[in-house]
């Protein structure tokens, strides 16, 4: 038992190593500042984020200054105090939490559907929070109609 449970954790950590290659921040050689400038420029695009709502911008906006403020003057995150690193790996998430709710959000999603009365077919092409907020709107409209009192004959 004890054998193959020590096998299992060396056979993964190999596997955890290079799942957290990608994700430290890039300081060296102004890769940083690369970084965000992509980020805001997919911010500034109206495409990429367009569903993300303007406080989360702000938000990541914020966050990215005090990250830059952060790592000024250093050359690897290594150098950095202990608390520092795990305030920069902190909102290093959160940023990527924010934009990733924000990229799933703004993804086009399209559907062909035929219509009524005719073999054309038509395709109609919404973002995922566009279907969500239309599919809420129906809810309530049916809540609504559910609540509403049947109307009386005779009166």
């Amino acid at each position: 038992m004890k054998n193959s449970l020590l096998a299992c954790l060396l056979a993964i950590a190999p596997m955890l190593a290079c799942a957290n290659e990608g994700k430290e921040v890039q300081v060296a050689e102004g890769r940083f500042a690369a970084q965000v400038r992509a980020v805001e420029k997919s911010l500034s695009d109206g495409q990429t984020y367009a569903e993300l709502p303007r406080a989360d911008r702000n938000e990541v906006r914020a966050i990215l200054a005090r990250m830059a403020e952060r790592l000024e003057g250093v050359d690897d995150v290594g150098q950095l105090s202990e608390a520092d690193r795990l305030a920069v790996f902190n909102d290093q998430e959160r940023v990527n939490a924010i934009l990733e709710k924000g990229y799933a959000d703004s993804r086009l999603v399209c559907e062909r559907r035929g219509r009524t009365g005719t073999h054309m077919r038509e395709s109609k092409c919404q973002t995922v929070a566009e279907r969500r907020r239309r599919a809420e709107v129906d809810q309530e409209n049916m809540r609504q109609l559910q609540r509403a009192p049947m109307p009386q004959e005779g009166l």
